[in-house]
């Protein structure tokens, strides 16, 4: 097929003519007839030398002009290209670029060595190979190129990957699962050998032909590295797994996908723990303590001892999943022992604990023997506790804490072991009981408890008047413990204090024009200081000018009374109340604080109309009463109807407030009146609270229905604020001015409105 003029030529018109070639040359040697058909024995030989041989199964085959540069004009190269072993490798050729002057320019191919009958191929030109494989098919297993250039234009020509075809195929990848312990190596020889192997001809082949490499991704880029082992990066017991990719290559340098192995490795299994779980004259059984893993197993199961065995090293298979691990563990003793458990109970502060009701909760053997117990404030069995004593923990509050204390057992042969714990709950000491005077001094009672739940169980006698301050043993109750103090019964001292009023100067006179003026001078004996109560309608301003005299200026419609209180708790009370009044009206109120176990109370003043009168209570929770003073009461409010046997109608609202508990702290009050009152069109209502606060005054009708906010804001403590107040646009009746605090005092003022 190549039918151009050949550059070495055998002229048929001699007998012989010398040929010399180079050794280790290869030659093309064919017919070239050069005459007309008519000739008969008329032909030359051709003899063409070929490019250097290509022969290795891993090459590069360029043009002339190699990788960068273009081949010559007028060029005639015939190219031999075998594998490394010619006769056993078959060699395969791949185009990568492929670019020759199109329709000028040729390249044929032959699958055999040298040029044959037929090419493998039609003539190549212009960018026809381009990502063209050839492979060899031949018993020398070598491809023939010939390429041949005109005299003008050249081209890139062309680079192309000389490999060998692989003798054997990977028919069946590996797909392998490997089950680890964390830190192992997998196995990488077992995945191998689930390996599939062929030929070319489709028969199963040995795979000596490929080495089989890991790779950590699926793309072949990191290769495993030596002794390459996988750590468990999880949490908890789930197994992790880890795929690793396995890559053969060919001994002609081909890569194939050898499949893949998943490697699941989980956590290292722990060491097993033997517990002693029954014990009797005829020996003791064992079982293993339940693993974290509920995966994990452990064998061989343990085996029964007799009574008296010492403790024992056994060797324990621990097995979580595919991972398997060997353990030397301690068989205990075959003794009489506790059994460590958890128990549960309750301490005070400040007496000792039932340690003896703790120890026989605790759970033994049951074949008898075991020792004593030493209790432990922690779980390292370092800080022991003297069971003789109180607990060595302090509590605040009125909550209990949780405490856990640690047992040690002893054996019945004198082994101390772990025999469990206890979680306590730790409740505080109540603080000690303080007992107050009432009224009449000489009977007493306790002042309510700090802590709910509080009981004084000795109770308390009434002393004979003169009788001095005494110590009596007190016995406290406080969930559940019994506490004894010592405390201070007060002096008991008979009371003679008395008051009487001089009115010095009247309204109406010419000492006074619009004021009453007055003084109330204590009677009897008292003990300093005295504390005043007061509780005044109209305008009333009062001073204490000296211990026992109090100064009184008032209007003629105002009324007022002060209780007046020594430091022994005797008392007495004054008012200008006249002895008749004629509309029914609720004159003083004492409201006693809720200290949290409805211990609140209200007392009441009434007079005008007719006796008797009836009450009706309502208040908070569905609470009803129908005396005119109510105890036992919750925080909240509480409204009173009071009907006088002539019919008229008297209504107050109250509010208890909810004590505020510490030691030498009540709940202070506040003051509110408004001057004149009765009144028709404008009047002043003044008010001061004890200490600075944020206040409201609020304006209720007789029907309890909110009128008006008559103020709101910050006041300074002590000082009078004074409201004008305008009655223009509210009908004649009765009003209550309501005063509350952020302190949480609240203060009721009746106003009157005639017109």
């Amino acid at each position: 097929n190549v039918t151009e003029q050949c550059e070495i030529l055998w002229d048929n018109q001699a007998d012989e003519m010398l040929f010399n070639g180079v050794p280790g040359q290869t030659y093309i040697v064919r017919v070239w007839d050069l005459f007309t058909p008519l000739e008969q024995e008329a032909f030359d030989l051709c003899i063409e030398e070929t490019q250097p041989n290509i022969q290795s199964c891993n090459e590069t085959f360029t043009d002339t002009g190699g990788a960068a540069g273009n081949y010559a004009d007028l060029e005639r190269k015939w190219y031999i290209i075998c594998g490394d072993n010619v006769g056993v490798d078959k060699v395969k050729v791949t185009f990568n670029t492929f670019q020759i002057e199109a329709n000028f320019d040729f390249m044929t191919v032959w699958d055999s060595f040298g040029p044959s009958a037929t090419p493998l191929a039609a003539d190549a030109t212009g960018n026809d190979w381009q990502g063209t494989t050839f492979e060899a098919t031949n018993p020398t297993g070598c491809l023939t190129f010939f390429f041949e250039s005109d005299n003008i234009i050249t081209d890139i020509g062309w680079e192309a990957d000389v490999r060998c075809v692989c003798p054997q195929v990977i028919s069946t990848p590996a797909a392998y699962t490997d089950f680890m312990c964390d830190g192992e190596s997998p196995d990488f020889a077992a995945a191998e050998a689930t390996i599939g192997y062929q030929n070319l001809q489709g028969a199963p082949a040995d795979g000596s032909a490929f080495i089989i490499k890991w790779f950590l991704n699926a793309a072949y880029t990191t290769p495993a590295p030596p002794n390459f082992t996988i750590a468990y990066n999880g949490s908890g017991c789930a197994p992790q797994t880890t795929f690793l990719y396995a890559r053969g290559t060919c001994s002609t340098g081909e890569f194939f996908d050898a499949g893949f192995m998943a490697a699941i490795v989980y956590p290292t299994p722990e060491q097993p723990t033997l517990v002693l779980t029954n014990q009797g004259a005829v020996g003791c059984s064992y079982a293993f303590a339940p693993p974290t893993c509920a995966a994990t197993s452990f064998a061989p199961a343990p085996t029964n001892t007799a009574l008296g065995t010492p403790a024992q090293t056994v060797t324990v298979t621990a097995t979580n999943g595919g991972c398997t691990a060997t353990y030397q563990i301690t068989k205990p003793a075959c003794d009489d022992c506790y059994v460590p458990s958890t128990i549960t109970g309750s301490a005070c502060e400040g007496l000792p604990a039932d340690f003896a009701a703790f120890e026989a909760a605790l759970s033994t053997t049951g074949f008898g023997g075991v020792g004593a117990v030493n209790w432990y404030y922690d779980a390292a069995y370092t800080n022991q506790v003297d069971e003789s004593a109180p607990l060595n923990i302090e509590v605040s509050g009125c909550s209990p804490i949780p405490v856990t204390l640690y047992a040690l057992g002893t054996c019945a042969t004198g082994t101390v072991l772990p025999a469990g714990q206890i979680n306590l709950t730790f409740f505080p000491a109540p603080e000690p009981p303080v007992i107050v005077a009432n009224n009449n001094i000489c009977t007493y009672s306790y002042a309510p408890a700090a802590c709910p739940g509080t009981t004084f169980l000795t109770p308390l006698t009434n002393e004979a008047p003169g009788t001095p301050a005494q110590t009596i043993p007190v016995q406290v109750q406080a969930n559940g413990c019994v506490y004894s103090f010592n405390v201070t019964k007060p002096l008991c001292e008979a009371c003679d204090l008395g008051s009487e009023f001089t009115l010095i100067y009247e309204a109406g006179t010419s000492t006074s024009s619009f004021f009453n003026y007055g003084q109330i001078n204590l009677t009897g004996s008292f003990v300093a200081p005295l504390f005043y109560t007061w509780n005044t309608q109209g305008y009333v301003t009062y001073g204490v000018p000296t211990t026992g005299t109090v100064n009184v200026l008032y209007a003629d419609d105002a009324v007022f009374s002060v209780t007046i209180t020594d430091a022994v708790g005797c008392f007495t009370v004054y008012t200008n109340l006249p002895t008749g009044i004629n509309d029914l009206s609720i004159i003083n109120s004492v409201i006693t604080s809720d200290n949290g176990s409805a211990s609140g109370a209200i007392n009441l003043t009434v007079a005008g109309g007719t006796l008797p009168y009836t009450y009706s209570w309502s208040g908070p929770s569905g609470f009803t009463a129908t005396t005119e003073d109510i105890s036992g009461l919750a925080s909240g409010w509480y409204v009173v109807n009071i009907t006088s046997s002539d019919g008229q109608t008297a209504f107050g609202w109250y509010w208890v407030p909810k004590q505020v508990r510490g030691r030498g702290k009540g709940v202070e009050s506040a003051s509110i009146t408004a001057m004149p009152n009765p009144f028709s069109a404008q009047t002043n209502l003044l008010f001061s609270v004890p200490d600075a606060t944020q206040a409201t005054i609020t304006l209720y009708g007789i029907n309890g229905q909110l009128t008006r906010e008559l103020f709101s804001g910050n006041v300074a403590g002590g000082e009078t604020v004074t409201l004008p107040i305008s009655a223009d646009d509210l009908p004649a009746g009765m009003y209550i001015a309501r005063l509350t605090t952020a302190t949480g005092i609240v203060e009721n003022y009746k106003l009157i409105i005639s017109k």
